[in-house]
């Protein structure tokens, strides 16, 4: 009976182990130090307010929007905080859930704020613009047409640091 239980406690201690995938693990007294993060893991970032998130896109778009000066660009968006328009009074994060969603239904959406150029009237808007820049305002309202925008939606903008707003603007028919 002994013999019949040592077999049994043999074998089947074999059986019940994992038979590939183990690695010798040192056992010893030295503590390791935790790996540190590498750069290319996403570390946890403190969370930002809607308005945080709008100038941190700015900021982004504005350097990528320094080499379109001069040019025409197709704008798809000037919302400023308070504007009644598409059946409602934006707000904050209305103004950023759009920019977000603009990022991704037009490629090379970036965002920049009205006041840092003199193509604008008013400094007070966040413009989301495509970063495609035109000798002049037609292939810019060739992209509005194709993504079947109207002229409330979408226009020709010409990118200037100095000036003045006038001519600068272009418009679908109506």
């Amino acid at each position: 009976m002994i013999m019949v239980l040592a077999l049994v406690a043999f074998f089947g201690i074999r059986w019940l182990a994992p038979s590939s995938g183990t690695v010798p693990v040192d056992v010893g007294t030295k503590e390791s130090a935790p790996p540190s993060p590498s750069s290319s893991e996403n570390l946890v970032q403190p969370s930002q307010s809607p308005r945080e998130k709008l100038n941190a896109y700015t900021e982004e778009g504005t350097e990528r929007a320094a080499d379109l000066e001069g040019q025409w660009v197709t704008q798809v968006s000037a919302k400023n905080v308070g504007l009644e328009a598409d059946g409602k009074t934006w707000t904050v994060e209305d103004i950023l859930n759009e920019y977000e969603a603009n990022k991704v239904k037009y490629p090379g959406a970036i965002l920049i704020q009205s006041g840092d150029w003199a193509s604008y009237q008013d400094g007070s808007y966040w413009v989301t613009v495509v970063d495609t820049g035109y000798s002049d305002p037609e292939p810019a309202l060739d992209q509005c047409r194709s993504w079947g925008l109207d002229r409330d939606h979408c226009l020709a903008k010409r990118l200037v640091k100095h000036g003045s707003p006038k001519d600068n603007s272009a418009y679908l028919d109506s």
